[in-house]
């Protein structure tokens, strides 16, 4: 035996000492292009393109040479933080400007310090609480919509790589201009440094330590900022959907960093991210930044880690009101690992208390245990045709398919799920007056005491409050490529409702463009079937026209009544 176990390692060796030596241990390095624009120069500035807008909204057009209208800017401001929405902001020597853009994650491309070229043509300038901005095409009143994702190679185009440090610096961003006082901030949504970055300086915030940067969720918070030296109040603009929305408005006196705004007849200013607003010499509080525990399921293994600022060893993270089941170990660097097997369904509200020198901060968070979850295919077969309370403890696990900003609904309260193959899908609504989900978020829902019932001859999960649906990721959904006949013949079988489709078809619109006033319903039509292409009066793109020939069309296989309908959800769908 031991002979054996010696010709096995001599074997064992020679076939690594052959291996090894058969590795070619040089990699190709990835090739790295930096970005090099070669079009026409900037012929425009800034000033000079808010300038066009003497009406209400302007469709941009060549100029008198027939040459393009091209601006150039440095990209100040985008939404890395979550702060700034769909949109960034660019500044050349004459001043600023918003560009709406209707993408998420636009930092990943056009990052603070980044050298931008616009081609302006056919894009509209609008107006918001006054303040000029670009983007795509007009939607309610002044307002414009964000330019689609797949325009952007049309428009925007990238020169160099991004050096975010300021000018004096050696980089490429404008070194923000002083405001000391409303004194300096007089001249109104005219003001060219409107759009641009600003410094506040000697300022500090209202209701240090009482109140946090924004409430989970809701938009347009104001937080005012006060000038120490003169007792003036600018209010900054915050979003419930930051990375730092929970944080507590720090204590302390100094400058600030941030995006000089105007809305009806008052100055505002958003920030990029907290770095904005520096410590030293701000002071922040401890905080629990996690916003809710996962939903454990009864039987299965569960863990949850628990984070809280700053994240260092002297912070300690301790609760109170754990279910029997479940253990708390401090990691004592701002997290915490709450960790069991659930024995019972059930809700436990655990209070979590997070310390550091001597500052402490308590959280309410609830704790739920839900049943297994279920297919969204199971829940669709309980419905048996008249409406029910669902009584199990079940949840179901879906991918937002319905965009809430695209407007393309009669209802905030409603939204869209899929399956996160497509294969099934079911209409939501929820209890409160509006969702706060976005497309492709996905989600799980807990199904009890929801109503299981069919509007319209579709099917729909209703009276689900937002405490029983959370957010646990994102993802992206494929859709069917099918045709119209198809939907028609087999949208039961096939179980087409409620699911991401790509169809060809011609639309055909009462106005030429996809909407109106009113709901409107267009007709797409492909080899002698059609379906109705179901715009709501709140889309945003309503007042676009439709394509003049046959496109490729995406979007939510559904059915009122007897009326088989595609709803887009945004230009994005219309390629």
């Amino acid at each position: 035996m031991k002979t054996i176990n010696k010709f096995r390692l001599v074997i064992v060796a020679l076939v690594a000492l052959l291996t090894s030596s058969c590795i070619d241990h040089e990699f190709d390095k990835p090739e790295f292009t930096t970005p090099d624009y070669t079009g026409p120069q900037a012929n425009t500035t800034l000033a000079q393109l808010r300038a066009m807008l003497t009406t209400d909204t302007l469709r941009i057009t060549p100029r008198a040479d027939g040459s393009s209208v091209i601006v150039k800017g440095v990209v100040v401001a985008n939404d890395i933080s979550g702060n700034i929405f769909k949109s960034i902001y660019i500044q050349d020597a004459s001043g600023g400007m918003q560009i709406q853009l209707d993408r998420y994650n636009l930092y990943t491309n056009y990052q603070v310090g980044q050298i931008l070229y616009v081609k302006c043509d056919g894009l509209y300038l609008g107006k918001y609480g006054g303040v000029v901005q670009l983007g795509y095409s007009t939607q309610r009143g002044t307002n414009i919509s964000g330019i689609p994702s797949g325009y952007f190679s049309d428009h925007l185009f990238l020169e160099g790589l991004p050096n975010p440090k300021y000018v004096s610096e050696g980089g490429n961003v404008p070194n923000p201009k002083e405001i000391n006082s409303l004194a300096d901030l007089n001249i109104g949504a005219s003001d060219p440094k409107i759009g641009t970055l600003v410094k506040l300086k000697n300022v500090s915030f209202f209701d240090a330590g009482a109140k946090t940067f924004a409430d989970y969720q809701q938009n347009n918070v104001q937080v005012p900022v006060g000038f120490k030296s003169t007792g003036d109040t600018i209010v900054s603009i915050n979003s419930g959907y930051s990375n730092f929305y929970s944080t507590r408005l720090p204590s302390g006196t100094g400058d600030i960093i941030c995006i000089l705004s105007f809305y009806s007849r008052a100055y505002q200013v958003a920030f990029r991210s907290i770095e904005d607003i520096p410590s030293p010499p701000f002071v922040y509080n401890v905080l629990i930044t996690s916003p809710s525990f996962a939903t454990a399921t009864i039987g299965v293994k569960y863990e949850y880690t628990i984070t809280a600022t700053p994240a260092t060893a002297e912070t300690t993270i301790s609760a109170k009101g754990l279910p029997s089941w479940a253990t708390l170990t401090d990691n004592h660097n701002g997290t915490a690992t709450v960790s069991g097997t659930p024995d019972a369904v059930g809700t436990s509200n655990v209070e979590i208390t997070a310390t550091n020198n001597g500052l402490s901060v308590t959280k309410i968070l609830p704790l739920v245990v839900s049943g297994p979850e279920i297919s969204i295919a199971s829940l669709r077969a309980m419905y048996t045709g008249t409406p029910q309370i669902i009584s199990i403890t079940n949840r179901i696990v879906g991918v937002v398919i319905s965009d809430k900003e695209g407007g393309n609904s009669t209802s905030l309260k409603n939204f869209t799920i899929a399956a996160v193959d497509n294969s099934t899908g079911i209409a939501i609504r929820i209890v409160e007056s509006q969702h706060p989900f976005k497309m492709n978020d996905k989600i799980e829902i807990l199904l009890t005491g929801a109503t299981l019932t069919a509007y319209a001859g579709a099917l729909q999960l209703e009276n689900v409050p937002l405490a029983a649906i959370q957010k646990t990721g994102t993802a992206t959904i494929t859709p069917r490529v099918t045709t119209i006949a198809d939907i028609k013949a087999n949208f039961a079988s096939k179980n087409y409702e409620s699911t991401v489709v790509t169809i060809q078809g011609t639309v055909s619109s009462p106005n030429g463009n996809w909407g109106g006033a009113a709901n409107q319903n267009n007709t797409i039509a492909k080899d002698g079937s059609d379906l109705i292409g179901f715009v709501a009066q709140y889309a945003t793109f309503k007042n676009t026209p439709v394509p003049t020939s046959e496109a490729t069309l995406t979007g939510i296989a559904s059915k009122f009544n007897s009326s088989y309908q595609l709803i887009i959800r945004n230009l994005n769908d219309v390629k």
